[in-house]
């Protein structure tokens, strides 16, 4: 009887060690047993993906020690499978620094994609952002953001570092232009504005200006408003007609005190750190949004919120100097506070208010996530007929646990697993003495 099960078992090894080798060997697409899909494009992608007919070249600029190469390959492995006219190559930019150099290439890693005689960069690569980049390449006309000037507003031209270049330049690479709207010498908004943009003006607008602002808005335009703590008395009445307004004073944040700058040493209590994001949906992100100095916005319930600030925070009226206490008593308003909103209507109309402009000029942009805070607040007020993702695609691979549910899993690895074994190797060891 023993020989004869030791003969089954080898042959029955081999042909499992072979079936195993076979898997291995096929495509994920084929075979996807993760609850999620992992290894899968998201069906919104592949949809996406059969409407770009010609051909994709992508370029991928990284040393081959970086560990980046193999999430990179396998990311573009699962794009070839649905397109076979795409075709990828890595590129060493020690070996090729002329080249690297013409591309203006700045990260490890960097993908250069060309479609339709138009190249565009990636830093940040997910599936989502690929998929991104060739829809907007893919697409013939550019969508346009009114600017509004002539009133000392942030200019998207300007690389000042009040102004708002870096935003414009990440915005050209998802095929969305600027356009300068002085409306003092507009009789109206032009109609192919998608998006109309208030940044921060610094001297008040003619009452005849606020009127077309108000025309645009009643005629169902998306707008985007960039507030500051001070107001001048038109936008006060602009704010009114949106059913909001913004609380006197200016946000101070206590958690900007855990950290540090490399310059003085320390951050102001301005500068509100955003890490718990209301409104997923609209805006999201893995790291903090800092905004340097925001007011906080009250609105009815036709509005949602997507920025706000913890417990640890007040609307602060008076001297920013010192030693700064909340006081209820001068009518400051402890937080949670609300920093931005977004309102949509039954017609499709897409709305925001934040208050603050500085997290979006070229000095602060580069912080946290507020680049990609940005992109994504103008994807979503685009009206849906000019941009495809409106709503991102998730994290190709995201594991959320509770803090109950990591000290079961550590408890159970390394105190009851390892108790277990302890009492097996003991009830073995006295039933072997109690039987030998």
């Amino acid at each position: 009887m023993r020989l004869r099960q030791t003969w089954l078992f080898y042959p029955l090894s081999w042909v499992l060690a072979g079936l195993l080798a076979w898997l291995s060997l096929q495509s994920p697409r084929t075979y996807d047993w993760t609850d999620q899909q992992q290894h899968q494009l998201a069906p919104k992608t592949v949809a996406l993906l059969a409407e770009i007919k010609d051909p994709v070249h992508i370029m991928s600029f990284a040393t081959p020690s970086v560990a980046v190469r193999d999430y990179i390959q396998t990311l573009i492995n699962k794009f070839q499978v649905h397109k076979q006219n795409l075709t990828f190559e890595f590129i060493n930019p020690e070996l090729a620094p002329e080249k690297a150099r013409s591309l203006n290439i700045t990260r490890e890693g960097e993908l250069v994609i060309h479609y339709n005689h138009r190249i565009r960069h990636l830093s940040v690569i997910r599936e989502a952002n690929i998929i991104d980049r060739l829809v907007n390449m893919h697409q013939t006309q550019p969508h346009w953001i009114g600017y509004l000037s002539g009133h000392g507003e942030r200019s998207p031209y300007s690389k000042a570092k009040a102004d708002m270049s870096v935003l414009h330049q990440a915005l050209k690479q998802l095929n969305i232009q600027a356009i300068s709207l002085n409306l003092a010498h507009l009789s109206d908004i032009p109609d192919n504005v998608s998006v109309l943009l208030l940044a921060s003006p610094a001297q008040a607008y003619a009452p005849a200006e606020i009127h077309k602002i108000q025309r645009y808005l009643n005629q169902g335009g998306h707008f985007l408003w960039l507030a500051e703590p001070a107001q001048t008395a038109p936008l006060k009445a602009l704010a009114s007609t949106l059913s909001l307004q913004f609380l006197p004073g200016q946000v101070i944040d206590l958690n900007s005190q855990r950290f540090k700058t490399q310059s003085t040493g320390k951050v102001p209590p301005t500068f509100c750190f955003i890490q718990d994001y209301v409104a997923p949906d609209v805006l999201k992100a893995q790291r903090m949004t800092l905004l340097p100095g925001a007011v906080s916005i009250q609105a009815e319930k036709t509005w949602r919120a997507v920025l706000s600030t913890d417990a640890n925070s007040w609307t602060e009226t008076s001297q920013i100097e010192g030693d700064i206490q909340y006081n209820a008593a001068l009518g400051e308003i402890a937080g949670p506070l609300v920093l931005g909103v977004v309102k949509e209507t039954a017609s499709g109309q897409r709305m925001a208010v934040i208050g603050d402009g500085d997290f979006l000029s070229n000095r602060y942009i580069g912080h946290g996530s507020n680049l990609e805070i940005a992109t994504q607040l103008i994807r979503w007020l685009m009206p849906e007929k000019t941009l495809a993702l409106n709503n991102p695609i998730g994290p190709e691979h995201q594991l959320v646990l509770s803090n109950q549910t990591i000290a079961l899993l550590a408890f159970s690895l390394f105190v009851f697993l390892p108790g277990v074994f302890v009492l097996m190797g003991l009830w073995i060891g006295w039933h072997r003495r109690r039987f030998a």
